[in-house]
């Protein structure tokens, strides 16, 4: 429309992008250290030894962008990791977050600032 907002299979935007229906993004299985890129959306994590998902550099590009990690609940743990110094929640100086195996888990994590991350973790 006139304000720049799309809507799809919706004839009259209220947001800048305006959805009825559903979305799908990028799924990939991951079982060993890997470092996201942008392209990566939702990450399942196959937990059967212990590895490390590292985040890429934090910018003003990755504000906004957004990653949803499963691990199916098998043994091992899972590290998320910021890239260098960049911030992940409360940590600094490039601090990382692990999760024990065991139990099933789902962690968002999504791009604040220009040198962090934020995470939201359920189990």
């Amino acid at each position: 429309d006139s304000a720049g907002r799309v809507g799809i299979n919706q004839a009259n935007p209220k947001a800048t992008l305006d959805v009825i229906g559903s979305h799908r993004g990028s799924v990939a299985n991951k079982s060993a250290n890997y470092t996201l890129t942008t392209s990566d959306f939702v990450i399942n994590c196959a937990m059967g030894s212990s590895f490390t998902l590292t985040l890429p550099a934090a910018s003003a590009d990755t504000i906004g962008l957004e990653y949803q990690i499963w691990t199916d609940g098998n043994s091992g743990s899972l590290t998320v990791a910021p890239n260098g110094t960049n911030t992940l929640g409360a940590l600094s100086g490039g601090s990382s977050a692990t999760w024990g195996g065991g139990s099933f888990q789902i962690i968002w994590i999504r791009g604040i600032s220009a040198t962090g991350w934020v995470y939201l973790h359920l189990s």
